[in-house]
């Protein structure tokens, strides 16, 4: 699967679950060529005006969209490139992470 054909399979993977105007697939360029960003446009969650209880608020939504766009391209079985995290070959906790960039939108 050639990286155009995974940032499509990616996008239409996404799309039953976002709509189509509000995902956004692009592959990096030059040395980051293989990272995939991923960018997802999600209704503003109702917030208090409290700055700390807005923040909770919208870090669990965040969590919530991130986790779900993992699940989704999992399920697809699109297998993404993987770089080597800061713990090192040795490490037991997963020495190696996905090249994806999740970004969430309050719309």
């Amino acid at each position: 699967m050639t990286q155009s054909e995974r940032t499509r399979a990616i996008k239409q993977a996404l799309i039953p679950e976002f709509g189509r105007t509000n995902v956004s697939v692009r592959q990096g360029q030059g040395t980051a060529h293989y990272w995939v960003c991923v960018c997802v446009r999600v209704p503003a969650p109702k917030v208090p005006r409290r700055l700390k209880a807005r923040f909770r608020k919208e870090h669990a939504v965040r969590e919530s969209v991130r986790d779900k766009i993992k699940e989704l391209i999992a399920k697809s079985d699109i297998r993404l490139d993987q770089y080597m995290t800061d713990y090192g070959p040795l490490s037991e906790q997963h020495p190696y992470a996905d090249c994806l960039s999740i970004e969430i939108d309050f719309s």
